[in-house]
């Protein structure tokens, strides 16, 4: 029996299909996306473009014909995330190999100092750290607190993203503002699974 997981992955697959199969007209899909998705006040109010709302709603096939019309993959909002942050941050990999493919930078920061690879680490979105490393992303990037993708992975108890930056490369001692590595952040929300991988790994606490 499939999860709903695999039912929803199966689903947008076949949606993409349909897509390449009979791809809509650009300009009516886009009156359609400002219509029915696009809020022109809200974009206003937060800097977004279109092409950034429609990489977080998981659309390639949005995605690539809005870049017809804005080719800004690097455009940053107001809190200045990029269309590959709405993308990771939506856990939409798919889209986020697509922007990574035609130019965008898998280690941009927002004004917090953020890469798409911390975004992928909140989300726990195990794909999503793969392709920004398929992309040479900073396994190690620290925002401005100083924490790294890791520190988010450990103090979230997100498992399999923790296992996977490790097996990627992540340095497990890296130190936040505080002095504090991803070990003490996992014992202190007390994911001990997790605690116990990073101390496998030779992680100090202090």
């Amino acid at each position: 029996m499939k999860t709903e997981a695999e039912a929803q992955a199966e689903a947008e697959d076949e949606a993409a299909a349909a897509e390449e199969k009979d791809p809509p007209d650009p300009i009516i899909l886009i009156h359609a996306m400002m219509d029915a998705n696009f809020d022109t006040m809200q974009s206003a109010i937060h800097g977004e473009i279109p092409l950034q709302l429609a990489a977080a709603s998981g659309s390639e096939m949005k995605v690539r014909l809005l870049m017809g019309f804005y080719s800004k993959v690097y455009h940053q909002d107001n809190c200045g995330l990029t269309a590959l942050h709405y993308a990771v941050r939506e856990d939409k990999p798919k889209v986020a190999e697509f922007l990574l493919r035609y130019g965008a930078d898998a280690n941009e920061r927002d004004f917090d100092g953020n890469a798409p690879i911390h975004y992928a680490a909140m989300k726990n979105s195990v794909e999503s750290i793969k392709v920004l490393v398929e992309k040479n992303a900073n396994l190690n990037a620290k925002n401005a607190q100083g924490k790294t993708a890791l520190h988010f992975a450990a103090e979230l108890g997100h498992l399999e993203v923790v296992n996977e930056l490790l097996a990627k490369g992540a340095d497990p001692n890296v130190r936040d503002i505080n002095g504090w590595a991803a070990l003490r952040l996992a014992i202190k929300e007390r994911h001990d699974e997790i605690a116990q991988v990073l101390t496998e790994h030779g992680t100090r606490p202090y």
